[in-house]
């Protein structure tokens, strides 16, 4: 007698793309990835069919545009590897992945945006 889940999910975390190291000589976590890519190929057949994947955080080093260039890449790749749909990708945000200056250009916004949502207000940055 054989069974199967009804959802599967891949969950993975801290993948740390980082801006001036990722795609050089210089990524100490290139072949981490690369490994871990290589062992979601190899065990995707095991699972079935791969309900979604989900990244809990830290996509990138520090929210630069250029991070999330080689994490789409790669994810892309991933999911292609699982048989999965893109959108079946879910990316709750983590720490690293803010890009800080950006905050303190719209520090004021962000406020009266957290503001309101603790008083149960709009949820509205204009």
């Amino acid at each position: 007698m054989t069974s199967s889940a009804d959802l599967t999910f891949i969950h993975l975390s801290d993948i740390h793309f980082r801006k001036g190291r990722v795609g050089t000589r210089h990524d100490a976590d290139e072949e981490l990835r690369d490994q871990l890519a290589a062992d979601l190929r190899r065990l995707a057949p095991r699972f079935g069919a791969i309900s979604g994947v989900i990244i809990t955080g830290d996509v990138a080093w520090s929210g630069h545009k250029r991070e999330y260039q080689y994490a789409d890449g790669w994810i892309r790749r991933v999911t292609e590897q699982l048989r999965c749909s893109l959108s079946d990708v879910m990316v709750p945000p983590g720490n690293h992945d803010v890009y800080r200056p950006e905050l303190k250009k719209n520090a004021g916004r962000i406020e009266k945006l957290q503001r309101n949502v603790r008083t149960g207000g709009k949820a509205d940055l204009c």
